[in-house]
């Protein structure tokens, strides 16, 4: 979709709307915006923040014949800042109202901003990085990562039940991995699924390591996987992607995508890597030192979350040697079962 065409009629009554990322592998995230009964919009999502996400929102909606002041309800698939990054601007310029998953909110209260940086450098020690390469990753991370970009507390909280919004009746599913809270949203009316980025058509979204009231994130959203099973809705909405549809197929491939990299996890433990740092290196998801960036934190916290489902099905064990954590293999025989 080029820049000119923003807007994409996906559903009846429902926009696809391509907002831009600053990110090479990464270039755009999807907002949809769902047409009300009574002239307006219900959001899902809302982008990154960025003058260039603004603006091409507002392109976008002009496309689709509504303009910012329209919208009268943002519903939030989760806290990461390319899907709530425009949320402060929507508040001042609409009176729409703002929904986020309990889960995901108490998420961000328990790391406020003044909390980043000591956050991250706690979870990097853990992750077994040295000090210059903690800096290195710090560095990297000024430009590009954003912990909030609002208050939880401007946010209400999404009750696990239908909600009716100007007409729109959408079901929230609950759907923890990705993020502690993520939810997905299904318009029973149009039988359409937004799975934010729960699923998406060609890539898997990066599952990591929180915090110590998330002590298995995969183990979570391989059971949110099987969670959506049988649904059977007419499409998926994704957050970042094209439409789709065969949602069970695209479960299955995702599960056994997991299951695959769980053994070549266990063979980097059994070769001897013992920090989150080594068997990430070990995976190959991080260069030498003088490649470390802004990614390397997506890779340690991928990595991290194999080794946490790994340890809770007895295949290794950790403990802490310092600041950082460090694995071993268990010796326990048999391949890692994954439901497909």
């Amino acid at each position: 979709m080029s820049s000119e065409s923003r807007a994409q009629l996906v559903a009846d009554g429902t926009w696809r709307l391509v907002l831009p990322l600053p990110f090479p592998e990464l270039p755009s995230v999807n907002v949809y915006a769902l047409e009300c009964p009574q002239r307006g919009l219900v959001l899902i999502d809302a982008g990154w923040d960025s003058q260039a996400s603004a603006e091409a929102l507002e392109d976008a909606l002009d496309q689709a014949g509504f303009v910012v002041e329209d919208i009268r309800a943002v519903l939030l698939t989760h806290a990461h800042p390319d899907h709530c990054g425009l949320v402060p601007m929507l508040q001042k310029r609409s009176s729409a109202k703002f929904w986020m998953e309990a889960d995901e909110a108490a998420w961000l209260r328990r790391i406020p901003p003044e909390r980043g940086t000591s956050y991250r450098i706690w979870w990097l020690q853990q992750a077994g990085v040295s000090p210059s390469n903690i800096e290195a990753i710090l560095e990297a991370l000024v430009s590009v990562a954003k912990f909030r970009t609002f208050a939880p507390d401007d946010v209400e909280i999404t009750p696990f039940s239908d909600l009716v919004i100007s007409g729109r009746r959408l079901r929230p599913i609950r759907t923890p991995g990705h993020s502690p809270g993520h939810t997905c949203f299904l318009d029973r009316t149009e039988n359409i699924l937004f799975s934010g980025d729960h699923v998406l058509p060609d890539i898997t979204p990066n599952v990591g390591y929180y915090d110590e009231e998330h002590p298995d994130p995969l183990g979570d959203f391989l059971a949110s996987c099987d969670a959506l099973r049988g649904l059977a809705p007419d499409a998926v909405l994704p957050g970042h992607g094209g439409v789709f549809t065969q949602l069970d197929a695209r479960l299955e491939e995702v599960s056994a995508h997991h299951a695959s990299r769980l053994e070549t996890v266990t063979q980097v433990v059994d070769a001897g890597a013992t920090t989150v740092w080594e068997v990430a290196r070990g995976l190959g998801w991080l260069a030498d030192d003088a490649g470390v960036d802004y990614m390397s934190m997506a890779a340690l916290g991928e990595a991290w979350a194999h080794l946490l489902l790994l340890e809770h099905r007895g295949r290794v064990a950790s403990g802490l040697h310092g600041a950082a954590r460090h694995w071993r293999s268990t010796g326990a025989g048999g391949s890692v079962v994954v439901s497909v």
